[in-house]
């Protein structure tokens, strides 16, 4: 599978919000505390748009995953990466990192950061396997960029 990442606006925030959730829904229940992410509204993610940045990923033209990015002094915060069920395992992920990074790179950010449930093994690994390391005993991952 093909996958195209472009820059998203405040007018794509409808379709992260739907992305998001959707891609997070089966974590309802399995969490706790509960993932923020399933309290937001459009408005929010229009505002996170606004204050950092976002990336949408296409396959066959349809939007299935995005992530959104904030500069954090030096660093880059990469925040609800988010892949629907059917492209998963298939490098969607990993592009929308690479976006995120890239995007920020150019904007000279130094170092990347991001949270992750420790609980959730595979996304661990994944974060992991594009050379994010634990930082002291924190859920934050970080990677030179």
């Amino acid at each position: 599978m093909e996958f195209e990442v472009r820059r998203a606006g405040a007018e794509d925030a409808a379709i992260i919000h739907a992305i998001t959730r959707k891609s997070y829904a089966e974590y309802l229940g399995v969490l706790n505390p509960p993932q923020k992410a399933q309290s937001e509204t459009v408005e929010d993610v229009a505002q996170a748009i606004a204050l950092g940045g976002a990336g949408i990923l296409f396959a066959d033209g349809l939007a299935v995953g995005s992530v959104r990015f904030a500069r954090v002094g030096e660093d880059v915060l990469i925040e609800r990466l988010a892949v629907l069920p059917e492209p998963r395992r298939q490098g969607a992920a990993k592009a929308l990192l690479a976006f995120a990074e890239a995007q920020d790179r150019a904007a000279g950010a130094r170092m990347a950061r991001l949270g992750v449930r420790l609980r959730l093994a595979g996304n661990v690994l994944l974060y992991r396997s594009q050379g994010y390391q634990r930082r002291r005993k924190t859920s934050s991952l970080r990677a030179r960029i």
